[in-house]
């Protein structure tokens, strides 16, 4: 019974797909506050972009130029937001609009955003 609950669970495993993560260079991340667009920048090599924040508030995170990376089947992106190195959003596929939005609620300096490439 065990060896056949080993052998389930394996196939289980080898069926699931495999995702490679790489990182998205070159993406455009655009940065609001209340509607309003306050910085943007293009991602570095290992698919990161850093901002500094003005003030407490909901911030947008918008990818403009996003389309530009959906030459695969299905491309899934996912960004981590992390404020002063504290991972504090996941958020997955880019859509039209805003694709992220994070609440800074106590005096924060930056805002790190990695954008990463998941596919088969």
């Amino acid at each position: 019974m065990k060896r056949l609950l080993s052998a389930a669970i394996a196939a289980c495993i080898s069926a699931a797909p495999s995702f490679a993560e790489e990182p998205v260079a070159g993406m455009t991340i655009s940065l609001a506050i209340d509607g309003e667009q306050i910085a943007s920048s293009t991602t570095d090599q290992s698919g990161t972009v850093k901002f500094e924040l003005p003030r407490e508030g909901v911030y947008e995170l918008f990818a403009p130029n996003w389309r530009d990376f959906t030459d695969s089947y299905r491309p899934r992106f996912q960004s981590e937001v992390y404020l002063d190195d504290e991972l504090v959003l996941t958020s997955c596929l880019c859509q039209e609009g805003a694709y992220a939005s994070f609440g800074a609620y106590r005096e924060v300096r930056n805002a790190t955003i990695r954008i990463q490439f998941y596919g088969e």
